[in-house]
C-alpha cells in the first residue's frame, strides 16, 4: 500500500465513523425504575436478556431506583423483543448485607436463582416501571 493510500485511510476512517457508518445493532433506548412494594430499589444491576439468545443489555439502579440500559460501553439501549429481566447485587464492603428491597429482588428474580421477570420491548421506552411484590417468594 502506498503512503498516499495510507494517509487517505487515516483521514477517511475517522470521518466515516463520525458520520455514523460504523456498525449498527438495532438497539432502542430504555430507561426505567425498579420498585419493590412501591419503594425504589438502589444499587442493583438490571439485565435484559432477549429470549432469542442475543446479547443482553445491562443497567444499574441509582438512589431513586432508576436505570438506563446499555448494550455495551459504546451503544445504549436493548434489542427489541421479549426480554428476561434478572437482578444482581454485589456487596461493596466485606460484611455488607442487601437491603430488604435488594434481597426481595434477588430472591424472586435473581440472576443465579429465581424466575426472570418478563417484559416486551417494542420500541424506545422512557419510563418502564418494574414493580415486584417483596412478600412473594
Amino acid at each position: 500500500m502506498t503512503i498516499d493510500r495510507c494517509l487517505a485511510l487515516l483521514v477517511l476512517l475517522p470521518l466515516a465513523t463520525a458520520a455514523g457508518c460504523g456498525p449498527s445493532v438495532g438497539t432502542v433506548p430504555v430507561r426505567g425504575t425498579v420498585l419493590v412494594d412501591g419503594e425504589p430499589v438502589s444499587g442493583v444491576t438490571v439485565q435484559f436478556s432477549p429470549v432469542t439468545g442475543e446479547r443482553p443489555s445491562t443497567g444499574f439502579t441509582d438512589d431513586s431506583g432508576q436505570f438506563v440500559l446499555r448494550y455495551n460501553k459504546d451503544i445504549a439501549g436493548v434489542l427489541p423483543g421479549r426480554q428476561n429481566v434478572t437482578f444482581s447485587w454485589y456487596a461493596e464492603e466485606p460484611d455488607q448485607k442487601p437491603t430488604p428491597g435488594q434481597a426481595a429482588l434477588i430472591a424472586t428474580h435473581g440472576d443465579q436463582r429465581g424466575k426472570p421477570y418478563e417484559v416486551e420491548i417494542s420500541g424506545p421506552t422512557e419510563s418502564l416501571v418494574i414493580e415486584v411484590d417483596g412478600k412473594k417468594k
